[in-house]
């Protein structure tokens, strides 16, 4: 079997534990309504901390996640939205690992 097919099938695995665990868990966890604003909170933060990274933007010091787990966290604050650190942690590695599996796959896509 070759590498490729493995790293799809492990990102295809990773994207259904997302899908059917942590977004449930986390929707569990502050409700529908806040959960949506947070997803959409964390989604735009998250692309910009990736572009940042990409473009040497970033603060000194500063991961992507480091700087996506602190705007979030003060973006949800001013929103009024109370959280809890692992959902937004677990919200945003969902949106990086969704990045990821689209640039990879992007990547490996044939002429077809």
């Amino acid at each position: 079997m070759d590498i490729t097919q493995i790293i799809v099938a492990i990102i295809g695995l990773m994207g259904v534990v997302i899908t059917a665990v942590i977004i449930p868990w986390i929707r569990q966890k502050i409700g529908s309504e806040k959960f949506d604003r947070m997803m959409k909170i964390t989604g735009v933060i998250v692309a910009a901390a990736e572009q940042m990274g990409a473009q040497g933007l970033l603060p000194k010091g500063l991961t992507k996640l480091d700087y996506a787990l602190t705007q979030v966290q003060k973006a949800l604050s001013d929103a009024g939205i109370k959280y809890n650190e692992d959902a937004v942690r677990s919200a945003i590695e969902a949106f990086v690992a969704d990045i990821n599996d689209r640039a990879y796959i992007a990547s490996n896509m044939t002429g077809e």
